[in-house]
């Protein structure tokens, strides 16, 4: 039965729960402590906060608190030899503010904006927001991830990607990816007019629901040619980034993917000035075909809000699930706003059978649940639904519902909504 399916899979989801770990971060906190503290599987939870570079190197999960977003941003300063030689330019590069070094495992961003600008000096070199590798999958739920910018566009800078990973499989729901522009101020050879950041870079699989992931923009400026070009056609930087660029497929529906404004450039010296405009970045770099359309089942579209929520102390508390609900997928459920460190039940069903309870009303019926659960300090229990490696049969319908301990409630127990989803 299809029910019974719908239990083992959410026991296999909460299952690391007994021995996984919840770490709260404040906003204050010191976010890499946290990684380097948790072990496989924990899930990190940052209270807003602006937080410095971190390095992951274990799967888990770092969630931002509901409503108050986070910001991971790079270092200050990003400064590397001179590519021509002018001298005098000493070497250091900015840090991305997330540096996956794995050795497999999923790593989940969730609710997170991860982006920031950098001081740089004459030349530099930007980081990535996300680089590295190593892990088997990277799901990016409900976050704003932007290639690091300039504070000070002056002297000359590279673009970089957004997100730039060496791993199997990306899922990015619900987000917002945008690659980087690079920086020339006027009066440089246009070999040194770069090339903008790709939104998106990787090695294997990107799945996309929901969201908007756009190349970089190129640079509307000024040159001098100085009689290292003769005209347009000796000029060859300054593309549009791809929106995707991968040697693997991407799937996508219900999103926006889109390639970079290329550069358009007014160059000039000892005769008159004519413009040069570069080419837009693809939306779609990659092998043909291997992009393939999806209706996304799963984004934010398919997943709703059934209602019949019953406040507590913090007032109603909030249930979301996210993810593409796709065979083999991570769809991330999250209940937030409970009473904290109370006992929880999930309740679920495959269809909408409302019944009285508690002074409130379980849409989901009373008859399938699973307990307990502990909320966490900050009222919060969270993992990921894995879907099973076949589809489901159509039409199928996915309900759940929590009710938690709590003593401001009616009765001792408060009610999330009821969510519903669509595979």
């Amino acid at each position: 039965m299809l029910t019974r399916f719908i239990a083992l899979a959410l026991v296999a989801a909460t299952t690391p729960l007994a021995s996984a770990a919840q770490i709260y971060v404040p906003a204050g906190g010191d976010l890499q402590a946290a990684i380097d503290s948790a072990v496989a599987n924990d899930e990190i939870l940052v209270d807003g906060g602006v937080h410095a570079p971190v390095v992951i190197d274990k799967p888990l999960s770092i969630t931002g608190v509901v409503g108050n977003m986070p910001l991971l941003r790079p270092t200050d300063v990003s400064e590397f030899i001179c590519p021509f030689p002018f001298g005098g330019c000493s070497t250091f590069e900015a840090d991305a503010p997330i540096r996956l070094a794995g050795a497999g495992g999923v790593v989940t961003l969730t609710g997170l904006q991860i982006a920031g600008s950098v001081e740089h000096s004459f030349f530099s070199n930007f980081p990535s927001a996300i680089e590295g590798g190593g892990f088997h999958q990277l799901d990016i739920v409900d976050c704003t991830v932007t290639a690091p910018e300039s504070m000070n566009p002056t002297g000359l800078s590279v673009a970089n990607h957004a997100v730039n990973v060496s791993i199997d499989e990306i899922t990015v729901t619900d987000s917002t990816i945008t690659g980087g522009t690079p920086v020339s101020d006027t009066a440089w050879p246009t070999e040194y007019i770069f090339p903008a950041g790709d939104g998106i870079r990787t090695t294997g699989d990107v799945t996309i629901c929901g969201s908007t992931v756009r190349g970089g923009n190129g640079l509307v400026t000024n040159a001098h040619d100085q009689m290292w070009t003769v005209g347009c056609a000796d000029f060859s930087g300054g593309n549009g980034g791809a929106g995707v660029r991968t040697g693997g497929t991407v799937s996508h529906g219900n999103s926006t993917i889109a390639g970079g404004n290329g550069t358009v450039l007014t160059i000039w010296w000892q005769g008159p000035s004519y413009s040069c405009a570069r080419p837009d970045g693809s939306d779609f770099a990659v092998p043909a075909g291997q992009v393939i359309p999806t209706s996304c089942g799963g984004s934010a579209a398919a997943w709703s809000n059934v209602g019949s929520a019953l406040p507590g102390v913090f007032g109603d508390p909030d249930f979301t699930g996210s993810g593409p609900l796709t065979p083999g997928s991570s769809n991330p459920l999250v209940l937030s706003n409970a009473a904290p460190n109370a006992h929880a039940a999930l309740f679920y069903n495959l269809m909408s059978d409302p019944v009285a309870f508690k002074g409130g009303m379980l849409e989901v019926g009373a008859q399938y649940y699973l307990y307990p659960f502990l909320t966490s300090a900050v009222g919060e229990i969270a993992f990921d639904l894995t879907m099973p490696a076949t589809a489901l049969p159509a039409g199928t319908e996915l309900f759940a519902q929590w009710v938690i301990q709590d003593a401001a409630a009616a009765q001792n127990y408060a009610i999330s909504p009821a969510i519903k989803a669509i595979p």
